[in-house]
């Protein structure tokens, strides 16, 4: 039994069992032919039983027959069990030899007591098995609340105590102060263990970020390997594999750096740069992002916001920017063929302006709108082939609260959605503009303007850079304030040139120019490093990644424009 598996990924039946404790394999005719350790001890499979005694396909809608299985076989499979509360999601795959098919697959459920009820534990889970991480959040979740309930009867009993202690307060005077003190000092002591309870969620969050990181590159990095093997070449079938993985690794990573950016608003850590914000600049950069992912899916985008030259709202501008790029995406994802995606502004009451996003997809059911802003609800679209884990819209609402505005949305069943955020419009700086500025038109960039992309999340930084390179009518200026969405507009746009920070929210610096040369259309792209880390082992490090250049803050404007200078004429 030990060579079964070899020919599957060059593992024996031990080392397989080990990295996906949960597969099975079956035969023609559904009988199984090889099952995993903890499929066999928690749903009782073993060689030689049917399958389909145990377990009915949920998604896709087929019948368990080994024809439509095989004709669905590049579609992510969940199995609903027939006696636990727990399902199992994953991927079929064809064996070349024998004529046997493969799940490769984990549990999955939305409710942490269904897992306890089934006796999962996670010893029956392989070490690289995200659904530890899972468990790992919501047990901790769960242990928050628990630990919040009983602080909150401790503190309820303290206040009995301290009643009692007011009334008895004739007799006992000359206790008062020391009883009081007593208290004081037990509750602060209870406050101080919750906080650090807090503390230690979010420390934990951040450093299995990094810790998962690591491994998600190695399985990346070695993944490319297999599938650009000139030596041995994959075949057409092990090449969709392998980009399943590539895929599935991309999308786990996405999951990582959304959850430290809650963890990073729950800690007080997240900075928000308040300033008024034109809404025509700010509108414009956005749809010239945009508009290529737009294209591609066939998807039209129409403009009636950047017409308003003059006005203004206070905000943070990198964060606005994030949320409506957000808001963009979704419609576009989430839109029907051909679609469209509208965006536009109008004056509220109270001196507020609203900014909409609305699309033509497909709505949101009124249930599902109450759950709209709730972290990793997805609301159904998990079963969809559009990847995603129900982060980004819970983040926007963290964020434009920060703000000091509002956020919702509206939609109808089969019409459409609409997103929208609430701001306070900056009046001074907009009646100002209204009443001062004349009406010119803008000069246009030059036909041939060279891209420069510059990846920074803090406004003064991205402020001076614009302003640096504002005066050369050659070069059209970018900006992300993150790294997800740098290699987003990178990979979209393919600039000339890339000015990196260092120390950007959610993936630094350094992992997001490893990205970037993980895809062919950035990969050859110059990459300049601009941070406050001046130290030589900083310095030395970015270098031997393969950024071109280190500038520190705060820029020297001579060297920067050296730097781009340097770079451009190269390409």
């Amino acid at each position: 039994m030990d060579s079964r598996t070899k020919y599957l990924i060059g593992l024996d039946h031990e080392e397989f069992a080990t990295v996906f404790p949960f597969h099975f394999i079956f035969s023609d005719n559904l009988e199984v032919y090889q099952v995993g350790p903890s499929s066999h001890e928690i749903f009782g499979i073993t060689n030689g039983s049917k399958i389909s005694d145990f377990f009915n396909i949920k998604y896709p809608e087929i019948s368990f027959s080994i024809s439509e299985i095989l004709e669905h076989s590049n579609s992510y499979f969940i199995l609903e069990s027939v006696k636990h509360p727990v399902n199992l999601r994953g991927q079929m795959l064809r064996l070349k030899k024998g004529n046997l098919v493969a799940f490769i697959c984990s549990p999955f459920s939305s409710n942490l007591e269904n897992f306890n009820k089934s006796g999962l534990k996670l010893s029956h889970f392989a070490i690289h098995e995200p659904v530890i991480d899972y468990l790992l959040l919501l047990q901790t979740q769960k242990t928050s609340l628990e630990d919040a309930k009983l602080l909150s009867e401790k503190i309820s009993q303290k206040n009995k105590n301290l009643k009692e202690a007011k009334d008895q307060l004739e007799k006992h005077t000359e206790n008062l102060e020391a009883t009081v003190n007593s208290r004081t000092e037990e509750l602060k002591i209870a406050k101080n263990k919750a906080e650090q309870a807090n503390q230690a969620k979010s420390e934990f969050l951040s450093r299995m970020s990094h810790e998962l990181r690591t491994p998600l590159s190695s399985i990346q990095g070695f993944a490319q390997l297999l599938l650009h093997n000139k030596k041995d070449p994959p075949t057409e079938f092990q090449q969709t594999d392998i980009k399943q993985i590539l895929q599935s690794s991309q999308h786990l990573l996405e999951l990582i750096n959304d959850i430290l950016d809650l963890s990073q608003i729950e800690k007080g850590k997240l900075s928000i740069f308040m300033e008024p914000v034109s809404l025509h600049d700010l509108s414009e950069e956005i749809l010239g992002l945009v508009k290529p992912i737009a294209d591609k899916a066939g998807i039209l985008l129409i403009d009636e916001v950047s017409t308003n030259k003059n006005v203004f709202v206070t905000a943070d501008r990198v964060r606005l920017k994030q949320i409506l790029l957000n808001f963009l995406t979704n419609g576009i994802k989430y839109n029907k063929p051909k679609g469209w995606v509208s965006i536009f502004s109008e004056v509220l009451e109270n001196n507020k302006l609203r900014i909409s996003v609305v699309d033509s997809g497909k709505g949101i059911s009124e249930n599902n709108l109450k759950n709209l802003f709730n972290p990793f609800d997805r609301l159904g679209e998990q079963f969809s082939s559009i990847q995603g884990i129900g982060i980004g819209l819970a983040l926007a609402k963290q964020l434009i609260t920060l703000m000091n505005g509002e956020i919702g949305a509206t939609s109808k069943v089969a019409e459409g959605s609409r997103f929208f955020v609430d701001l306070s419009i900056d009046s001074n700086i907009t009646e100002k503009m209204t009443i001062n500025t004349p009406q010119t038109e803008e000069i246009p960039k030059a036909a041939g303007a060279k891209k420069v992309l510059c990846i920074e999340d803090n406004p003064r930084n991205l402020k001076l850079v614009e302003r640096v390179l504002s005066e050369d009518e050659n070069l059209q200026l970018l900006s992300a304030p993150d790294g997800e969405i740098g290699i987003d507009i990178a990979r979209s746009h393919q600039p000339s040139l890339i000015l990196m920070d260092i120390s950007l929210p959610g993936i630094d610096g350094i992992e997001t120019f490893k990205q970037l040369k993980k895809f062919e259309e950035t990969k050859e792209i110059p990459v300049v490093a601009i941070s406050a880390n001046a130290r030589e082992e900083d310095i030395q490090r970015a270098m031997d990644e393969g950024f071109q250049d280190y500038l520190t803050k705060p820029i020297k404007i001579e060297l920067l424009l050296s730097s781009v200078q340097k770079y451009l004429e190269s390409k």
